[in-house]
């Protein structure tokens, strides 16, 4: 089979997401195009290692042991590392042959099928020294500059893999110069930032530099160490790019905060771009001239990959690609005793990762139309090693949504009433305001799962059966509970028609899909062999708070005996939410007023405590001014006059389990 093609991924300024474009770009070629791909950790601080395997370096004890596997394994004959398949280099020894390829042992990244991982390993930082000696034409390290690619590209072939995708490290080193003229293409990413243009004007001038000394010795390299290539530039493409607005501005004339440094460094490129066309270089005092582009090669300018670190998605803790749509990232919220607390994405986020999987796809499909024609051909052309479609690169360059690739303004977020979270008291007010001319659902007052082996929930459990006993009228419970911070669970109790029947238990969480363990075990001591019934959960599609969905719950659960249909417009909910609560906060300042001018102004003896329980109770009873009863399910328009719960038209999902 031809020999693999490789692609190095280079920029001599650190911090322009090499190592987050190496892995999206092999995570895309491998899932989306069947490929099988190789990435290579050629960094020396083994960043894209360390993100990949994130679990064998979560703490110290773990690093060491993973270093001391490599070296066992090596000693068995088995290289698992980049360190270890240039050990012989490493070691001052002269390599003989490309044997060493066929004792690689690959590693495969996750569950990804057809994608594979080189480790790196922090010994590769020694081989500039000995890899400049053979540039400079030292006999014993003659085959060494060319030796280094070829036993690449010899595990590749060994692996059947397709492409192998090269991470380097920022710098001018000759270990990079190595990579880079050993390989077939290479990309340029770069944020837009001055040190990026500057870097873009430097490669100008080194990558003329760098041909130039990398062939000087030709004619006294072996096999061994020749490169008959030359490397071909597929393009440059922007990341971390930041999207602002200015006032009074449409979304259609949105603008990028650093649109002008983009504009400027492409303005390099084009002039990268014409010195790469035809360079002229000097071998051994006799002129050349070298194209490192291919016949139809175009500088695709795009406007850039936006800026995901802002995200918050815990893909360093994952080591899983942001491209990738399957896997459930989670959002990392703050920091906790014990560690980080994380939550599931909202759907903004998840909104962002399919612009980055866009995103992507677009500079592999635009970059690499930018291949040699005889490497198109090889990828499409019948019974090749690839079985790839025709003209694949375009087809997924000309298939990709505009919104998912352009960087878009943030849907609209209401980032300050989704980050509130719901205390107890504005679950209680709520839930009394939304059934308190409902006689027939009880509710009881929040408590806290802490709460649940004590006085507080054991007392609302037995004043619920209690006045079901009584005969009056409950036929419906709702309870809400606390388990952490702004994580809220709702139980919801369907009590029995009949006197033998027994009640119903359902129990909800937005959050998670299972109950806690305690939870249920305190349940089931309660209610003996009665298992509550588990309602679908996960249910939260913002990532922010439970609050507003329990309390949805309870409505829906109490009006259609169903959980409410997946996708309403929860942020309409807390505007309504916040309404109910600031009228009843108000109305009961009001009061608060007006009482201390009647004291101020009359001889109105002192309010009893029995005379003060029955003054809150007549308060809470009514609809406070503006607020609307029948909330976001409601078919009338808010208002203090709005129907009953009971009377409001709910879109209801009918879920498992009896009703």
């Amino acid at each position: 089979m031809p020999k693999p093609i490789v692609v190095s991924v280079y920029n001599f300024k650190g911090g322009v997401g090499k190592t987050t474009a190496s892995y999206n770009i092999a995570y895309i070629l491998s899932q989306v195009l069947k490929l099988r791909v190789l990435l290579v950790d050629a960094d020396p601080q083994d960043n894209l290692t360390g993100l990949i395997k994130a679990e064998d370096f979560i703490d110290i004890e773990k690093a060491k042991a993973y270093d001391q596997q490599a070296k066992e394994q090596e000693q068995k004959g088995k290289f698992i590392t980049l360190g270890n398949l240039f050990s012989d280099i490493l070691n001052n020894k002269q390599p003989q042959s490309l044997d060493r390829a066929g004792k690689v042992e690959l590693t495969q990244v996750h569950d990804y099928a057809n994608l594979f991982l080189l480790p790196g390993d922090n010994a590769t930082g020694k081989l500039d020294r000995k890899i400049s000696m053979g540039i400079e034409g030292s006999a014993m390290s003659l085959d060494l500059p060319g030796y280094i690619s070829n036993l690449l590209r010899e595990v590749g072939r060994l692996n059947n893999i397709d492409i192998i995708v090269v991470d380097l490290n920022p710098g001018f080193g000759d270990f990079n110069c190595s990579m880079m003229m050993g390989a077939d293409y290479f990309v340029v990413p770069f944020c837009a930032e001055y040190s990026s243009l500057q870097a873009m004007q430097s490669l100008q001038r080194t990558i003329p530099e760098w041909y130039e000394s990398f062939h000087q010795e030709d004619y006294r390299r072996s096999e061994l160490g020749l490169v008959k290539t030359v490397p071909k530039f597929l393009g440059a493409f922007p990341q971390k790019v930041q999207i602002r607005k200015r006032p009074n501005e449409s979304i259609d004339e949105m603008i990028q905060a650093c649109g002008t440094w983009v504009k400027c460094i492409y303005e390099e490129a084009d002039k990268f771009v014409e010195i790469l066309r035809e360079m002229v270089v000097s071998i051994r005092g006799r002129e050349e001239r070298v194209s490192m582009l291919s016949d139809a090669f175009n500088l695709n300018k795009f406007v850039g990959i936006r800026d995901f670190a802002s995200t918050g998605m815990d893909v360093q803790a994952s080591g899983r690609p942001i491209s990738d749509l399957k896997y459930p990232h989670r959002h990392l919220k703050d920091k906790e005793e014990g560690g980080i607390r994380t939550v599931p994405l909202g759907s903004d986020k998840r909104d962002k990762k399919k612009q980055a999987f866009g995103a992507f796809k677009r500079v592999i499909g635009e970059c690499f139309k930018n291949l040699t024609k005889e490497d198109l051909d090889l990828l499409e052309g019948p019974g090749n090693p690839f079985a790839i479609r025709v003209n694949l690169f375009s087809h997924i360059a000309e298939n990709v949504d505009t919104k998912e690739y352009l960087p878009l303004p943030q849907t609209p977020v209401h980032e300050e009433q989704d980050e509130h979270w719901y205390d107890r008291l504005e679950i209680d007010r709520l839930l009394t305001h939304y059934f308190r001319e409902d006689a027939t659902v009880f509710r009881a007052g929040a408590v806290s799962l802490e709460e649940m082996n004590n006085d507080p929930f054991i007392h609302a459990i037995q004043d619920m059966h209690t006045r079901v006993a009584l005969n009056e009228g409950i036929t419906r419970g709702v309870l809400p509970i606390n388990l952490r911070g702004n994580h809220w669970v709702l139980l919801y109790f369907l009590f029995p028609t009949g006197a033998n029947d027994r009640a119903e238990i359902y129990y909800f969480d937005p959050f998670e899909e299972e109950m806690p363990p305690r939870m249920g075990a305190i349940l089931a001591q309660f209610y003996k062999d009665k298992a509550p019934t588990i309602l679908e959960g996960r249910v939260q599609e913002d990532g922010y708070n439970c609050g507003p969905w329990v309390v949805e719950a309870a409505r829906a659960m109490a009006i259609n005996g169903a959980l409410p249909e997946r996708g309403f417009d929860i942020h309409a909910c807390r505007e309504e939410h916040r309404g109910v609560v600031q009228a009843i906060a108000s109305q009961a300042q009001s009061e608060k007023k007006r009482s201390k001018k009647r004291k101020a102004t009359t001889d109105e003896p002192e309010v009893g405590e029995q005379e003060k329980k029955q003054r809150k109770r007549a308060k809470t009873s009514q609809p406070p001014a503006g607020a609307s009863a029948g909330g976001f399910f409601s078919s009338s328009p808010p208002s203090s006059q709005a129907p009953l719960p009971s009377q409001a038209s709910h879109p209801v999902h009918r879920r498992g389990g009896k009703r």
